[in-house]
């Protein structure tokens, strides 16, 4: 089975969410608390292709997608988070999904990311 399992696609998404925190006011215990607030600034899907190792995948993002969006970054009151999402579709298994936290440098230029992990279809 393990065999099949690798061709399986592999689906991406780079995605750029903007976290701002507000004050909500002070609770019973009298510790102030903080909202959090999200929105979404891009969702750039992309496909993973198997490389020559088993179980590593590869993609690429065009650099021309990336422009204009804002840099990572952040302050104890708002930021803007980049993650990648990978997610393998497993017939009759819940899907596998993993959020990869990523930086990009101001530009658009993201940092390499490597992530491994491993998946057992056995």
């Amino acid at each position: 089975m393990a065999p099949q399992a690798a061709q399986r696609p592999v689906e991406a998404e780079l995605r750029a969410d903007e976290v701002v925190f507000s004050r909500a006011g002070a609770g019973e215990d009298g510790q102030e608390s903080l909202k959090r607030r999200e929105h979404g600034l891009a969702r750039i899907a992309f496909s993973l292709q198997p490389e020559a190792a088993a179980g590593t995948f590869a993609g690429v993002v065009p650099l021309e997608r990336l422009g204009g969006l804002p840099p990572s970054f952040g302050t104890p009151m708002a930021r803007v988070e980049w993650t990648l999402v990978v997610r393998v579709r497993i017939p009759l298994w819940p899907d596998y999904r993993e959020l990869i936290a990523v930086s990009v440098a101001p530009g658009g230029q993201p940092f390499p990311v490597q992530k491994t992990a491993r998946l057992s279809f056995d």
